[in-house]
C-alpha cells in the first residue's frame, strides 16, 4: 500500500529517498549495532523496493547507509533489486547510525555534492529519518508554525518517504521539498 503525489512540475527534480532499514530482531545479549533483520524485515523491503523501482520509476544514482548490520543488509536488498546496476557510489557511514536530522542532511549534502547526483537513498534509522522527512516535507510547514502540540511522523521498518524539490541537494534546508511518494506495507 502506498500513497503518491503527482508533483508534476517540469523541472529537473532532485529525489531523495529516505528508507528506514528492515523490522530487526530484538537486541536480546548483543550490541543494538549488530541486530539483523527478521525474515519478514527481509520480505518488507523487497517489496518495497520493488514498488520504488517498478511502479515509480525511481533508480537511486548514489546509496548511502549506516553501516550498523540491520541498515547494511537493508542496503544490500536494495542492491540485489537493482541488480547493483545504475547506482554508482555505495557509501556505509557509521555516523549515520546516531546521527539526528541536521547530521543527516548535512551528510546527505556532503556526498551528493561529490557525484553531483539527481536521486539520493538513504538508510537510517529512527527517530531521525522519520524526523528528518518531516522536517525536509513542506506539506508540514505550516502544521508546525501553527500547532502548539508536537507533531511528527513515523516510517514504520522497511517504509521509504520519497522527497522531492527542484533545488540542488546542497541548498536543501527544512520545509524545501515535496513529499512524492510514501511506500509501505
Amino acid at each position: 500500500m502506498h500513497l503518491w503525489y503527482n508533483v508534476g512540475m517540469g523541472k529537473p527534480l532532485y529525489t531523495l529517498v529516505l528508507i528506514r532499514h528492515g523490522k530487526s530482531e530484538s537486541s536480546g545479549y548483543m550490541s543494538d549495532f549488530e541486530r539483523e533483520l527478521v525474515p519478514s524485515g527481509r520480505k518488507t523491503v523487497v517489496k518495497n523496493t520493488k514498488e520504488l523501482k517498478n511502479e515509480h520509476k525511481i533508480i537511486p544514482d548514489i546509496l548511502i547507509s549506516s553501516s550498523a548490520v540491520r541498515t547494511a543488509q537493508t542496503a544490500q536488498i536494495v542492491l540485489d533489486v537493482f541488480k547493483k546496476r545504475k547506482i554508482d557510489d555505495v557509501f556505509y557511514n557509521k555516523n549515520l547510525y546516531s546521527a539526528n536530522e541536521l547530521e543527516m542532511l548535512d551528510l546527505i549534502k556532503a556526498y551528493t555534492h561529490k557525484i553531483d547526483s539527481k536521486t539520493c537513498a538513504v538508510i537510517g534509522h529512527n527517530p531521525s529519518i522519520s524526523s528528518l522527512a518531516f522536517e525536509l516535507s513542506n506539506e508540514f510547514a505550516e502544521h508546525k508554525k501553527s500547532s502548539t502540540k508536537h507533531f511528527s511522523y513515523n516510517l514504520a521498518p522497511g517504509s521509504i518517504c520519497v522527497l522531492t524539490s527542484p533545488t540542488k541537494f546542497s541548498s536543501w534546508n527544512w520545509g524545501c521539498a515535496t513529499t512524492s511518494a510514501i511506500i509501505h506495507q
